[in-house]
Protein backbone atom coordinates (compact mmCIF):
# COMPACT_ATOMS: atom_id res chain seq x y z
CA UNK A 1 0.00 0.00 0.00
CA UNK A 2 1.25 3.57 -0.29
CA UNK A 3 0.76 6.58 1.88
CA UNK A 4 0.09 9.35 -1.16
CA UNK A 5 0.60 12.51 1.58
CA UNK A 6 3.98 10.98 2.26
CA UNK A 7 4.72 11.23 -1.48
CA UNK A 8 5.01 14.52 -3.30
CA UNK A 9 6.94 13.36 -6.89
CA UNK A 10 6.36 10.19 -8.40
CA UNK A 11 8.97 9.21 -11.43
CA UNK A 12 7.75 7.25 -14.29
CA UNK A 13 9.65 4.90 -16.89
CA UNK A 14 8.11 4.55 -20.00
CA UNK A 15 8.47 1.65 -22.21
CA UNK A 16 7.86 -1.97 -20.10
CA UNK A 17 6.32 0.32 -17.68
CA UNK A 18 3.64 2.64 -19.10
CA UNK A 19 4.59 1.26 -22.48
CA UNK A 20 3.99 -2.12 -24.10
CA UNK A 21 7.21 -2.92 -25.09
CA UNK A 22 6.07 -4.68 -28.37
CA UNK A 23 7.18 -1.48 -30.48
CA UNK A 24 10.11 -1.92 -29.37
CA UNK A 25 10.82 -5.29 -29.54
CA UNK A 26 9.28 -5.51 -33.04
CA UNK A 27 11.30 -2.71 -34.24
CA UNK A 28 14.28 -3.44 -33.42
CA UNK A 29 14.71 -7.45 -33.27
CA UNK A 30 12.61 -7.71 -36.60
CA UNK A 31 11.44 -4.71 -38.38
CA UNK A 32 14.72 -3.05 -39.02
CA UNK A 33 17.01 -6.30 -39.33
CA UNK A 34 15.11 -7.60 -42.01
CA UNK A 35 14.84 -4.20 -43.59
CA UNK A 36 18.79 -4.17 -43.27
CA UNK A 37 18.88 -7.26 -45.26
CA UNK A 38 16.29 -6.73 -48.06
CA UNK A 39 18.21 -3.47 -48.72
CA UNK A 40 21.73 -4.82 -48.57
CA UNK A 41 20.53 -8.30 -50.46
CA UNK A 42 21.53 -10.69 -47.07
CA UNK A 43 19.80 -13.34 -45.10
CA UNK A 44 16.87 -11.91 -43.34
CA UNK A 45 17.29 -14.66 -40.59
CA UNK A 46 21.10 -14.62 -40.43
CA UNK A 47 21.14 -10.70 -40.36
CA UNK A 48 18.34 -10.58 -37.64
CA UNK A 49 21.18 -12.79 -35.24
CA UNK A 50 23.92 -10.33 -36.19
CA UNK A 51 22.60 -7.09 -35.69
CA UNK A 52 20.57 -8.40 -32.55
CA UNK A 53 23.89 -9.71 -31.08
CA UNK A 54 25.34 -6.14 -31.83
CA UNK A 55 22.69 -4.17 -30.47
CA UNK A 56 23.28 -6.12 -27.17
CA UNK A 57 26.82 -5.89 -27.40
CA UNK A 58 25.94 -1.83 -26.43
CA UNK A 59 23.34 -3.10 -23.02
CA UNK A 60 23.98 -0.71 -20.31
CA UNK A 61 25.18 2.24 -22.37
CA UNK A 62 24.01 4.99 -23.70
CA UNK A 63 24.36 4.66 -27.26
CA UNK A 64 22.53 1.27 -27.10
CA UNK A 65 19.04 3.70 -26.88
CA UNK A 66 20.66 5.78 -29.06
CA UNK A 67 19.12 5.82 -32.38
CA UNK A 68 21.22 8.48 -34.08
CA UNK A 69 24.31 6.23 -32.77
CA UNK A 70 22.56 3.37 -34.80
CA UNK A 71 21.78 5.27 -37.78
CA UNK A 72 25.37 6.21 -38.16
CA UNK A 73 26.39 2.55 -37.40
CA UNK A 74 24.32 1.56 -40.02
CA UNK A 75 24.31 3.89 -42.48
CA UNK A 76 20.61 4.43 -42.73
CA UNK A 77 18.29 6.91 -40.88
CA UNK A 78 16.22 4.92 -38.42
CA UNK A 79 13.80 7.61 -37.53
CA UNK A 80 10.96 6.81 -40.82
CA UNK A 81 11.60 2.98 -39.88
CA UNK A 82 10.31 4.05 -36.54
CA UNK A 83 7.51 6.06 -38.02
CA UNK A 84 6.66 3.63 -40.08
CA UNK A 85 5.52 0.69 -37.17
CA UNK A 86 4.25 3.42 -34.75
CA UNK A 87 1.06 1.75 -34.82
CA UNK A 88 2.32 -0.40 -32.40
CA UNK A 89 2.70 1.37 -30.13
CA UNK A 90 -0.06 1.50 -27.12
CA UNK A 91 -0.40 1.51 -23.48
CA UNK A 92 -0.19 -1.41 -21.09
CA UNK A 93 -3.29 -2.35 -18.93
CA UNK A 94 -4.20 0.24 -16.21
CA UNK A 95 -1.24 2.76 -17.13
CA UNK A 96 -3.74 5.26 -17.95
CA UNK A 97 -5.56 4.67 -15.16
CA UNK A 98 -2.18 5.34 -13.13
CA UNK A 99 -1.42 8.18 -14.55
CA UNK A 100 -5.08 9.49 -13.93
CA UNK A 101 -5.13 8.79 -10.93
CA UNK A 102 -1.60 10.21 -10.17
CA UNK A 103 -3.37 13.72 -12.07
CA UNK A 104 -5.82 13.88 -9.54
CA UNK A 105 -3.27 13.64 -6.60
CA UNK A 106 -1.13 16.75 -5.24
CA UNK A 107 1.89 15.86 -6.47
CA UNK A 108 4.42 16.25 -9.20
CA UNK A 109 4.75 13.39 -12.24
CA UNK A 110 8.01 13.25 -14.41
CA UNK A 111 8.16 10.84 -16.86
CA UNK A 112 11.93 9.62 -16.74
CA UNK A 113 12.90 7.52 -19.62
CA UNK A 114 16.19 6.06 -22.39
CA UNK A 115 14.22 6.27 -24.75
CA UNK A 116 15.75 8.98 -27.36
CA UNK A 117 14.43 12.49 -27.57
CA UNK A 118 13.08 11.63 -30.87
CA UNK A 119 11.75 8.38 -30.15
CA UNK A 120 9.93 10.07 -27.13
CA UNK A 121 8.45 12.86 -29.82
CA UNK A 122 7.37 9.85 -32.27
CA UNK A 123 5.44 8.06 -28.87
CA UNK A 124 3.90 11.86 -28.25
CA UNK A 125 2.49 12.00 -31.61
CA UNK A 126 0.60 9.25 -30.71
CA UNK A 127 -0.58 8.32 -27.43
CA UNK A 128 0.54 11.71 -26.21
CA UNK A 129 2.66 9.82 -23.46
CA UNK A 130 3.64 13.80 -21.92
CA UNK A 131 0.26 15.04 -22.24
CA UNK A 132 -0.44 12.87 -18.78
CA UNK A 133 2.44 13.86 -16.94
CA UNK A 134 4.33 17.37 -15.17
CA UNK A 135 7.11 17.05 -17.25
CA UNK A 136 9.09 14.53 -19.37
CA UNK A 137 13.07 13.81 -19.43
CA UNK A 138 15.15 11.51 -21.83
CA UNK A 139 18.22 9.89 -19.91
CA UNK A 140 20.33 11.33 -23.19
CA UNK A 141 19.56 14.90 -21.28
CA UNK A 142 21.85 13.84 -18.69
CA UNK A 143 24.44 11.87 -20.78
CA UNK A 144 23.64 8.51 -19.04
CA UNK A 145 21.63 5.87 -19.00
CA UNK A 146 19.22 5.32 -15.92
CA UNK A 147 21.24 2.03 -14.81
CA UNK A 148 24.10 4.24 -14.94
CA UNK A 149 25.20 5.50 -11.27
CA UNK A 150 25.73 8.82 -12.52
CA UNK A 151 22.49 9.65 -13.85
CA UNK A 152 20.03 10.11 -10.70
CA UNK A 153 23.04 12.68 -9.29
CA UNK A 154 22.86 14.82 -12.62
CA UNK A 155 18.84 14.50 -12.74
CA UNK A 156 18.13 15.61 -9.77
CA UNK A 157 20.85 18.48 -10.06
CA UNK A 158 19.20 19.41 -13.17
CA UNK A 159 14.86 18.76 -11.43
CA UNK A 160 15.56 18.66 -7.39
CA UNK A 161 13.26 16.68 -5.24
CA UNK A 162 13.62 14.95 -1.83
CA UNK A 163 14.37 11.12 -2.47
CA UNK A 164 12.40 10.47 0.57
CA UNK A 165 9.28 11.98 -0.75
CA UNK A 166 9.89 9.85 -4.12
CA UNK A 167 8.42 7.45 -5.57
CA UNK A 168 10.11 5.58 -8.49
CA UNK A 169 8.09 3.01 -10.58
CA UNK A 170 10.16 0.78 -13.53
CA UNK A 171 10.30 -2.29 -15.06
CA UNK A 172 13.72 -2.54 -15.08
CA UNK A 173 15.76 -4.21 -11.48
CA UNK A 174 18.73 -2.11 -12.95
CA UNK A 175 17.07 1.22 -12.76
CA UNK A 176 15.75 0.28 -9.63
CA UNK A 177 19.36 -0.85 -7.70
CA UNK A 178 20.65 2.68 -9.03
CA UNK A 179 17.77 4.49 -7.71
CA UNK A 180 17.90 2.85 -4.73
CA UNK A 181 21.52 4.07 -3.79
CA UNK A 182 20.28 7.68 -4.05
CA UNK A 183 17.45 6.77 -1.38
CA UNK A 184 14.40 6.76 -3.89
CA UNK A 185 11.20 4.84 -2.75
CA UNK A 186 10.67 2.09 -5.64
CA UNK A 187 8.25 -0.03 -7.60
CA UNK A 188 9.67 -2.62 -9.47
CA UNK A 189 7.05 -3.80 -11.82
CA UNK A 190 7.15 -7.16 -13.63
CA UNK A 191 5.09 -9.06 -16.34
CA UNK A 192 2.68 -10.79 -13.95
CA UNK A 193 2.25 -7.55 -12.07
CA UNK A 194 -0.04 -4.43 -14.17
CA UNK A 195 -0.64 -1.49 -12.87
CA UNK A 196 -4.22 -1.67 -12.60
CA UNK A 197 -3.43 -4.51 -10.22
CA UNK A 198 -0.82 -2.82 -7.63
CA UNK A 199 -2.82 0.49 -7.04
CA UNK A 200 -6.15 -1.50 -6.52
CA UNK A 201 -4.14 -3.20 -3.75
Amino acid sequence: MINWQQIDTVLLDMDGTLLDLRYDNYFWNEYLPDHYAQLHGLNSIETRKKLVRKFRSQLGTLEFYCIEHWSEVLGLDLLPLKKAVNDKIQFLPGAQALLAHLQSLPLQSILITNAHLKVLDIKQEVIGIKDYVDAAYASHEFGAPKEDDSFWPRFQKAHPFNPDKTLFIDDSAEHIATANKLGIKTIHLTGDLTLEKLFKA
